[in-house]
């Protein structure tokens, strides 16, 4: 560096103003860049930006397919989706439950002395039961079990099979000692209003599935927005990697005019001023460059974030290669094409249809328990009695004493308040969730158009750019010679390396905006996964 007063009256002249204001700017940079340093030399404790150069780390190459793969098996959001299915296919297991056979079993026993009072016949000391006269004791024991099947069948029958068994023996002279009691028979209760009909009893079962088909829905909606997740991360990452190579090379460029002055100075063909520029140029693209690599790192644990499985902190510290690069299609869209797609696979659209078919159930349910109950009863059952198993049973078996019964049974609630409300909102559900249907197909249109608009302009965006690149480059090499000539200053060929980095940037937003816009349209239309042959089981 020198300050050659009579090379600095031989250059292009600077105003006494523009001279203060480098001056100050480059005084303000010095100490920021200083106060900068000083902080973090002395705060040994302060976390420090993960960068993707680090020494002795491993390196994951990930494709993208790879990286919504990875996501899908560990992200823990995609796991809660996946057990909520699980729950809705037990929930229709749990709906048959209610026409699964039923069996009852019992068995008791016992042992009683009621008091007895036993009057005596006229003139005589002999009773009729054969005990002593007066107040005795007439002890007896019993025991008696029970079993039996029950079943509801799918038109609202119950069918109940039971049998009986009792044995008891006694002091008495006039009855069976011991007394063994056999019966058996069947009760049907045949709802013919309220609960009578196969789609009134199945209707949780119905339900059941159409739920199923709607945590399914969901779970296929959950992964899609999940895949496109790990899609923007993916392309921001790549995008932020390539704004660091901006970064680095307008570093370069800077350096390569600090070295380029500095070597002018050194012959006395260049002011100190002039080299301050420089310097400032340079200072400017390393604080830039610093900005860049923090990005890209934070851009990589994003997506890290989203593919890493929980609790495994190691995963965190790699180096991420990526393998696919945007790739530009020129490409014609249907519009009308794209909106029956997007209308027929969307899951969310499918989770309202299945919604629809849910509240049609309900409704279906709620008209049913309006009416009043009406049951044809009936039942059949043959008794036996002897002082034996054998005869017992033998008895109950000929068929000759028997019971049976038929009737019908009447319930009509006075108001039915609960019903008739229950009806209503049921309804209300119904129309509620068809209009939800037609919002989210609004919504579906205007996300499937503007999907198609952000392509088509990201991709005018890419040819803009790199014709903007191309003018830049040529704006800076004709800066730079001039500066040569000495008929330029560094701060004008700073300006024009500026421009030449504003239109990198520009072009890398453009690539990262149309992959983006891309991965969008595919997320609208429904066909996240299917784009890459995924395949999710239940």
């Amino acid at each position: 560096m020198i300050g050659d007063d009579a090379a600095s009256r031989g250059r292009t002249n600077v105003s006494g103003t523009h001279r203060c204001r480098l001056l100050a700017t480059v005084a303000a940079l010095t100490l920021l860049s200083a106060a900068t340093g000083t902080a973090r030399a002395g705060d040994g404790d302060a976390p420090r930006a993960v960068t993707a150069t680090s020494a002795a780390r491993p390196v994951l190459a990930l494709s993208l397919k790879e990286a919504i793969i990875r996501a899908i098996r560990n992200n823990p959001d995609a796991d809660i989706a996946r057990i909520d299915l699980s729950i809705a296919y037990e929930g229709i297991d749990e709906a048959r439950g209610v026409f699964d056979p039923l069996f009852q079993a019992g068995v008791g026993g016992g042992r009683n002395r009621d008091p007895n009072f036993n009057a005596p016949l006229p003139g005589t000391n002999v009773t009729i039961s054969g005990l002593p006269p007066g107040l005795t004791v007439n002890p007896s024991t019993q025991f008696n079990w029970n079993g039996g099947f029950g079943w509801r069948s799918p038109l609202g029958t119950d069918l109940s099979l039971r049998y009986d068994f009792q044995r008891r023996t006694t002091q008495s002279r006039f009855l069976l000692n011991p007394t063994v009691t056999p019966s058996g028979g069947i009760n049907v209760t045949q709802p013919l209003l309220r609960g009578f009909g196969i789609d009134v009893n199945k209707a949780a079962i119905t339900i059941a599935r159409t739920q199923r088909d709607i945590a399914a829905a969901q779970l296929d909606s959950s992964l899609q927005e999940l895949a496109f997740q790990v899609e923007q991360a993916y392309w921001l990452y790549r995008g932020t990697i390539e704004a660091v190579r901006v970064a680095e090379k307008a570093l370069e460029t800077a350096q390569k005019l600090l070295e380029r002055t500095e070597a002018f100075a050194r012959v006395g063909e260049s002011t100190r001023l002039e080299v301050l520029e420089a310097q400032v140029g340079v200072v400017t693209r390393q604080e830039q460059l610093i900005r860049a690599r923090n990005d890209r790192d934070n851009a990589r644990d994003g997506l890290l974030r989203l593919i890493t499985a929980p609790r495994q902190r190691r995963a965190w510290d790699v180096d991420v290669v990526l393998l696919d690069a945007p790739r530009v299609r020129e490409e014609r869209f249907d519009v009308r094409l794209a909106l029956a797609q997007a209308l027929a696979h969307r899951p969310e659209l499918v989770a309202l249809e299945r919604a629809i078919e849910v509240e049609t159930s309900q409704r279906l349910l709620a008209e049913n328990d309006r009416l009043p109950r009406l049951d044809l009863v009936g039942g059949w059952s043959n008794t036996g009695l002897g002082s034996s198993h054998h005869n017992a049973h033998e008895a109950l078996l000929s068929g000759r004493y028997y019971r049976w019964n038929v009737g019908l049974q009447f319930e009509l609630p006075l108001f039915n308040t609960r019903a008739r409300a229950a009806a209503r909102a049921a309804r209300e559900r119904i129309r509620r969730a068809q209009r939800q249907r037609d919002s989210l197909e609004q919504q579906v249109v205007l996300e499937v158009r503007s999907a198609i608009r952000d392509i088509l302009a990201a991709r005018e965006r890419l040819r803009t750019t790199e014709l903007g690149i191309r003018l830049a480059e040529e704006q800076l090499e004709r800066e730079i010679a001039r500066r040569d000539a000495q008929l330029a200053t560094n701060f004008e060929v700073l300006q024009r390396e500026e421009d030449l980095t504003d239109a990198r940037n520009a072009h890398v937003a453009a690539q990262v905006d149309y992959a983006i816009a891309r991965a969008r349209y595919e997320r609208v239309r429904g066909n996240m996964l299917r784009r890459f042959s995924i395949e999710i089981a239940p």
